[in-house]
């Protein structure tokens, strides 16, 4: 899940819990599941760790491959 960049930290933090909490209940595991969604929670701070390193990665990409925006 992602959120406005001004979002205040206890927000985040309630909302990362009860996303959690959700995620983790086997009715809706068992749903994404059996669309291939393999569903995982994490910390903010993992989750944006993991988004700053998949632009370093893709933009490594996009640059080689020569792409570029009409």
């Amino acid at each position: 899940m992602l959120g406005p960049a001004a979002l205040p930290k206890p927000l985040v933090m309630q909302l990362n819990t009860e996303i959690a909490r959700a995620i983790a209940l086997p009715e809706l595991q068992e749903r994404f599941v059996a669309q291939g969604i393999d569903l995982q929670s994490s910390t903010p701070e993992q989750f944006g760790a993991l988004i700053k390193s998949e632009i370093v990665k893709w933009r490594k990409v996009v640059r080689d491959a020569g792409a570029k925006v009409d």
